[in-house]
This record gives structure tokens, sequence and C-alpha cells, in this order.
């Protein structure tokens, strides 16, 4: 997918309803026996993408966390 056309606002709002969509779907489908592992790993995914988000605002921010 080519972003270049989208400034950083409409990049992130696009990539946030594609990842909610996906979550939503992960979860109406967690409770069947083949996708129990894809709802963790969907998790573990979710959880390091906020916490790389975090160190990347803190670092530009100028902290060291």
């Amino acid at each position: 997918m080519n972003f270049s056309g989208l400034n950083n606002f409409q990049q992130r709002f696009l990539m946030s309803f594609l990842g909610i969509a996906f979550s939503a779907v992960v979860i109406f489908f967690s409770h069947t026996p083949p996708f129990d592992y894809l709802f963790v790993l969907t998790l573990a995914l979710v959880q390091a993408s906020a916490l790389s988000e975090f160190y990347t605002l803190s670092e530009n921010k100028g902290f060291q966390p």
C-alpha cells in the first residue's frame, strides 16, 4: 500500500480502522478451536505495537525510557 498521498493523521486513522476491524473479527471468532491461538497472538501484537509507539514517542520527546 502506498500511503505517501495521505498526511500523518489520515495514515493513523486508516491503520487504526483496519486494526480495530481485524481485532473485532479475531475477538468474534476467538471461541472456535482453530482461532484460540490467533487471539493470543493478536493480543501480543497489539501490546507490542502499543509499547513500541510509547517508546518512540518518549524518545522523540527527549526521554530515555
